[in-house]
């Protein structure tokens, strides 16, 4: 129900199509009984559009490819939009939860995997400043519960136990932001657990003791730190890295020994990992671009985001005696706007646009480029398997 263009390449037995964000994918096909017979791949991210379900390419017979990128729609937010939670399956497979129209921000797994936490709106809100805290039942798909109601609060992230949400919340007109913790399934309001000068944003809570966040100024050009406090005592914030450049995104690793973050501390955003709780020397994870890291539940890999291509990558890692990269590849086509893979490792939840608004993320639109690929069929081949070429 996710695919849409298909193309039967009978030179090598493929079967390619796109999908609703716009990624070329491949398979070995066989007509006669009209099956896939090996493994999906993705091709291409970010293939464009020329409507809602057609994709800019094409093969000639001898297999050359033409294709354009950029200018995609579909998956991209505008501030103020309606939008509705989206998962989607590393196997491509995307499922749009059908909630009434309503703002939501940075969805958060439950380490169950059962719940989603939010900030956002309810349906039909009216008030563009103004978010609470909602908890949605991914398995039941009962109506979201509301679980904050006064001031402005966003970014939520679960304990380890699934009890309690730690989330950054602006209150009493203020112009900055403090950390609160609230129980899940209690009505009794949240527990202040941080207030410094700033803005405090909670990254992640990898132990019961063990809470990381963000801090920085009132102006961005304040800078960044990055601390960690016990969420039972208020009084133990202690810095563990003041980064020169903006680093956030922190993940901490399942064994607790590193924390990757992305960092613009050279010409690009990329994705760095290095020790916890001491920051010590730093390893480079992804290429040619990287934002927001998720660990895998071994800890033997890194899920990142490159933005220029719209594709969730994945870095598979050598722990010993030193982080190092063994290889990088994509596993899914999807442009995140805040969101969080799920503990098991399978599914990524996002939002996607309800009702376009009038303030795009970026004046500067993604200029569509045009590309052309000789002798395509080896390369398909080679990625995918296939049948040899046709000596006919």
């Amino acid at each position: 129900t996710n695919a849409i263009d298909p193309t039967y390449v009978e030179a090598t037995g493929h079967l390619l199509w796109i999908d609703l964000a716009h990624a070329l994918w491949g398979a070995p096909f066989d007509p006669e009984s009209g099956t896939i017979t090996g493994e999906r791949s993705l091709l291409i991210a970010g293939i464009s559009a020329a409507t809602p379900l057609f994709g800019r390419y094409s093969i000639s017979r001898d297999g050359t490819l033409a294709y354009s990128w950029g200018a995609i729609g579909g998956f991209r937010p505008r501030r103020g939009d309606d939008s509705q939670l989206v998962i989607a399956g590393l196997d491509g497979e995307l499922t749009v939860v059908e909630l009434d129209p309503r703002r939501i921000q940075a969805p958060e797994w439950s380490p169950d995997g059962r719940l989603v936490a939010y900030g956002g709106t309810g349906p039909n809100a009216t008030d563009e400043t103004s978010n609470d805290i909602w908890v949605y039942d991914v398995e039941l798909e009962s109506a979201p519960r509301r679980r904050t109601n006064t001031g402005n609060n966003n970014s939520p992230i679960w304990s380890p136990d699934g009890t309690r949400i730690a989330f950054s919340s602006q209150r009493d007109g203020s112009d900055a932001a403090d950390l609160y913790v609230k129980v899940v399934d209690s009505d009794e309001p949240p527990s202040l657990v941080v207030s410094l000068p700033g803005f405090q944003t909670p990254m992640d809570w990898p132990s019961e003791d063990i809470l990381v966040f963000e801090n920085f100024g009132r102006s961005r050009g304040e800078g960044y730190g990055i601390f960690v406090v016990d969420p039972a005592d208020s009084t133990s914030v202690r810095a563990y890295w003041t980064p020169e450049a903006d680093a956030n995104g922190v993940q901490v690793s399942p064994d607790g020994t590193l924390a990757a973050y992305d960092s613009n501390e050279s010409e690009q955003r990329e994705v760095y990992v290095r020790s916890f709780p001491e920051p010590r020397a730093e390893t480079l994870i992804s290429e040619r671009g990287g934002r927001w890291p998720y660990w895998s539940a071994g800890g033997d890999t890194l899920f990142y985001f490159n933005l220029a291509q719209d594709s969730l990558f994945a870095a598979h890692l050598r722990l010993e005696p030193t982080p190092a990269v063994l290889s990088r590849t994509p596993v899914l086509a999807l442009r995140n706007r805040g969101g969080d893979l799920s503990p098991d490792g399978t599914r990524f939840i996002t939002t996607r646009v309800v009702q376009p608004g009038a303030a795009p993320d970026s004046e500067e639109p993604v200029r569509e480029r045009h590309f052309v690929v000789t002798n395509w069929f080896e390369e398909l081949r080679a990625r995918t398997g296939g049948s040899e070429p046709d000596d006919r």
